[in-house]
C-alpha cells in the first residue's frame, strides 16, 4: 500500500482489511437515504482536454463547447430530470481565470446556481 494509502488507513478513514467501514461512513450507513445526497453529478468545465500543468496542456481548446447558453442548457435539463438535486461544477485552473467572455459569463453564473438549485463548485487539477 502506497504511504498515502496508509496513513488514511491509520487515521480511520479507509476500511481495514476484512473490516467493515468505520469513522463518519459507519455513522452514515445507519442513516435513512431519504434526504441524503449519496449520488453526486459533476460537470467539468475546462480549457482544454488535459491541463498538464497551469502553464501545458494536451489537447484541443474546447471553449467552443463552453458557453454560458450550453451550461445554462445542462443545468435547466438536470433540474428538469432530477428536480431539488444539486450539482457539482468542476473548474479547471485555465477555466477558472480564463479572461474570455464566455469563462467570465459562466463563472459569473456559479451563484446564481448555487442560490437557486445548491450546486457546489469546486476545483479539478489536471482536468
Amino acid at each position: 500500500m502506497k504511504k498515502a494509502g496508509a496513513g488514511l488507513l491509520a487515521a480511520g478513514a479507509l476500511p481495514g482489511p476484512g473490516l467493515g467501514p468505520v469513522g463518519q461512513a459507519a455513522t452514515a450507513a445507519g442513516k435513512p437515504l431519504d434526504g441524503r445526497r449519496i449520488l453526486t453529478f459533476n460537470s467539468v468545465i475546462r480549457v482544454n482536454q488535459v491541463e498538464v500543468t497551469r502553464t501545458q496542456n494536451e489537447g484541443f481548446d474546447e471553449s467552443d463547447r463552453h458557453t454560458p447558453e450550453n451550461v445554462r442548457a445542462l443545468r435547466e435539463a438536470f433540474a428538469a430530470g432530477w428536480p431539488g438535486a444539486p450539482m457539482t461544477w468542476a473548474f479547471s485552473w485555465r477555466a477558472l481565470f480564463d479572461e474570455r467572455e464566455n469563462y467570465r459569463r459562466i463563472r459569473a453564473l456559479m451563484p446564481e446556481f448555487r442560490a437557486r438549485f445548491g450546486d457546489d463548485v469546486t476545483f479539478i487539477p489536471g482536468a
